[in-house]
């Protein structure tokens, strides 16, 4: 098996795994609220790196150089995590896990675009794809009296924070 190959099979797994990760969390959202799993969820997710940060006499390992503007951008950082994160779980429990997954990928669009109105010069595919993404949440989120549902809006805020 060629090195592309196998590079190509291990994008496809992890698309997988991260599309899979949203019906999970909606089945989640069937047990415990949105700020419990987001709990957990982060809990987990700290245990899993907490060996990176142990030295091998079971002392946590001191950060250099940590000032306070680099404290205050992990503030900022987290903080944004935590409302996107947020967002995303409120956002939930009132529409579909596939519908989450697609609002939530926006982000990918929202980054340039943001970009474009700081000043970067955004290429034209991406105004095409910024296009087609509109089109595709229209599709997905109007409803048969042209409003669109409040999870959806709630997803399409958390991807605003995600970007």
């Amino acid at each position: 098996m060629s090195r592309s190959l196998k590079a190509d099979i291990l994008l496809l797994i992890t698309a997988l795994v991260w599309g899979l990760a949203f019906v999970a969390q909606r089945v989640g959202m069937e047990y415990v609220g949105p700020f419990a799993f987001n709990g957990v969820r982060f809990a987990l997710g700290a245990l899993a790196l907490l060996p990176l940060a142990v030295r091998g006499n079971g002392a946590l390992r001191p950060v250099e150089g940590m000032r306070a503007p680099v404290w205050l951008g992990c503030l900022c950082a987290g903080v944004v995590l935590t409302a996107g994160a947020s967002l995303q779980q409120i956002g939930m429990q009132e529409t579909t896990a596939g519908k989450a997954g697609f609002i939530t990928c926006l982000y990918v669009i929202l980054v340039p675009l943001f970009a474009a109105v700081l000043g970067r010069r955004t290429p034209l595919g991406t105004w095409i794809g910024a296009g087609a993404a509109v089109v595709g949440m229209y599709l997905l989120s109007i409803n048969e009296d042209f409003s669109v549902n409040r999870g959806d809006m709630l997803e399409l805020a958390g991807a605003v924070f995600w970007a």
